[in-house]
């Protein structure tokens, strides 16, 4: 089943923009800059660093506190010239970086936060990442009942509409 509605317009206070620094985001910061401008939301930005994935001594490759700590610095400069780029009112935004896994976090943060609104972006995944997992957003939306709005690479202005699918149950 699948419905549209049309959107009435609605002040956020507290919107946490969830950033990973790809160039997906360009278009989710610019779409929390225009909340923000429209109704005064305030806006945090949270960005997560994802533990390396596990590794064995026999696949030769060191995970040194350098190699980790260049990570960070690098997804923060990326983050900070995307908000400066694209968002020029972002310099009174306050980033924080976090480390775990992304959706987790950016739910906690949002809860610890008070946050009303979560934005983040839609990555271009296909079938395997939904399937297996790899969809950020998705995963966000069943660990949270606040509302996620998800921007696709491209977008330009604000919403003007929602379309919701919902699965029947039988319950």
């Amino acid at each position: 089943m699948t419905a549209t509605t049309q959107l009435q317009p609605r002040a956020y206070t507290k919107v946490l923009l969830a950033s990973d620094g790809s160039p997906a985001m360009e278009a989710t910061i610019l779409v929390a800059g225009l909340i923000a401008e429209r109704g005064g939301a305030e806006v945090q930005v949270v960005t997560v660093v994802e533990p390396l994935p596990m590794v064995t001594p026999e696949a030769n490759l060191p995970v040194t506190p350098e190699l980790d700590e260049r990570r960070r610095n690098t997804l923060k400069e990326r983050v900070l010239e995307q908000l400066a780029q694209f968002a020029p009112a972002s310099k009174d935004w306050p980033v924080q970086q976090l480390d775990g896994h992304p959706d987790a976090t950016v739910v906690r943060v949002a809860r610890e936060t008070k946050a009303d609104l979560i934005v983040l972006g839609l990555g271009e995944h296909g079938i395997g990442d939904r399937w297996f997992g790899g969809e950020t957003a998705l995963r966000v939306l069943n660990l949270t009942n606040l509302p996620v709005l998800a921007v696709s690479r491209g977008a330009g202005a604000l919403p003007t509409g929602v379309r919701v699918a919902m699965e029947r149950c039988g319950w």
